[in-house]
């Protein structure tokens, strides 16, 4: 009688260790790359979202939004104002551009040469944003 031998793989430890390095050094990159996780993102759209409020409801200071449609001189006065202090009274640390669209989605200027209010380097339909 003829007894066949099975090879088979054994787990070393110089494997195992092999492996771990692997997987730390694939998880380190994963997360220096940024993949899944987009920190920036969410506070552009928190920023968002409180400039949004700021201007649009009533009772805050910035508000130009007066009984559901916009007030000129609220909206002069915010177009006024330089984008460094406006910057700073809404708090906000990224740059941002404040303006209008119609239901398709066109831009809408809000006076003549003025297509939006903020930072200069934010290009809104190609025209910077004043």
């Amino acid at each position: 009688m003829r007894i066949n031998s099975i090879k088979s793989q054994s787990w070393s430890i110089e494997f195992i260790i092999a492996i771990s390095v692997f997987i730390t050094a694939f998880i380190l990159i994963y997360s220096l790359m940024g993949f899944g996780l987009n920190p920036k993102g969410d506070q552009l759209q928190k920023d968002a979202f409180f400039i949004s409020r700021q201007t649009s409801e009533e009772k805050l200071p910035l508000s130009i939004v007066e009984k559901d449609t916009i007030n000129d001189t609220k909206l002069e006065s915010l177009i006024e104002k330089e984008y460094p202090a406006l910057k700073t009274e809404l708090g906000i640390q990224n740059d941002f551009c404040i303006f209008f669209e119609d239901e398709k989605g066109n831009v809408i200027t809000m006076r003549e040469g003025v297509v939006g209010v903020g930072s200069p380097e934010i290009k809104v339909g190609g025209i910077k944003c004043t």
